[in-house]
């Protein structure tokens, strides 16, 4: 009974020591929270300090005027109390003046304090729209399919699949045959031009697979687009979300997705993936085709 009773008392002060954790964890965060809204808003703190203050030293000057008149008593007291009297319609005014003051502080704290509120609700469905169409671009992948070219399997015998490739295979041979034919129909050029790898991507991709390949390449260009012309979020904000796409995005997909900005199907595709720098964790050695098209900043970190 007695093992009993200390194992109670144990468990007891252990359910005590995390209760008194739990209020000691929230009176720092309140404490925290306060803080931080304090130095959120400085200025409205301030006015206000300063207001009871004010009115603080006006309810002192007021309650002296028995103690005026007793140190004015034999001077001419109604005269002097009258004229200590007319000292406050100075004090008054400028009181108002600040209570006028103060009120228009308020009410711009209020306004911004709305802003912030809209910002934050327009922010939550930017996310929601934004993680809805990467869900949904995830979902036409698994649709994509490709099929190598029979000249292709003719020439690379040892790299030849047969049947319809599907998702992230189909992504990976529609790759390799493209930078094959660009390297094969230009040989001994230094420098690739756009029309020569949107040729070859027409011909081995978008005219044969468009079905697929469109729609999915499309969803991606309307995320981009989106991100890019949003008009609340800020440039880190943006670079954010575009870090969250290309993170969805394979060396191949990605390489893939520079050969469908070359089309002139594409529209401003290309832009876009030089503002987000899209192109960054593509290996060197693939890229002597797009080095040539995408300027040096498509693989750079973006400037914070």
């Amino acid at each position: 009974m007695g093992g009993r009773q200390r194992d109670e008392k144990r468990q007891a002060r252990r359910y005590f020591t995390a209760g008194e954790s739990v209020v000691k964890e929230y009176k720092v965060d309140h404490l925290d929270q306060l803080i931080q809204d304090v130095r959120e808003r400085p200025n409205l703190y301030l006015f206000i300090v300063a207001f009871f203050i004010i009115a603080l030293l006006w309810i002192i000057w007021s309650s002296c005027n028995q103690l005026i008149i007793e140190i004015f008593k034999g001077k001419n007291t109604a005269e002097e109390a009258g004229q200590w009297g007319d000292s406050f319609g100075g004090f008054n005014a400028f009181f108002g003046a600040f209570g006028t003051i103060l009120v228009a502080v308020t009410l711009a704290a209020q306004t911004q304090a709305n802003k912030e509120q809209r910002r934050q609700i327009h922010i939550e469905r930017f996310e929601e729209t934004f993680f809805r169409l990467i869900d949904y671009m995830k979902e036409l992948k698994l649709e994509l399919r490709y099929e190598q070219t029979p000249s292709f399997k003719s020439i690379r015998q040892d790299y030849a699949i047969d049947g319809v490739l599907r998702g992230q295979d189909a992504i990976f041979e529609a790759y390799k045959e493209v930078n094959f034919w660009t390297f094969k129909n230009n040989v001994g050029v230094r420098y690739f031009k756009r029309g020569n790898v949107a040729h070859n991507y027409d011909n081995y991709v978008h005219h044969r697979f468009e079905h697929c390949f469109a729609p999915y390449f499309r969803i991606i260009y309307t995320i981009l687009f989106k991100i890019k012309n949003d008009k609340v979020l800020s440039e880190n904000e943006k670079a954010y979300y575009g870090n969250i796409l290309r993170a969805q995005l394979g060396s191949y997909e990605t390489g893939l997705l520079a050969f469908n900005a070359t089309s002139r199907y594409s529209k401003d595709l290309r832009e876009l993936l030089i503002y987000f720098r899209m192109l960054k964790y593509i290996p060197k050695k693939r890229r002597r085709v797009l080095g040539s098209i995408f300027p040096p900043e498509a693989y750079a970190p973006r400037p914070d």
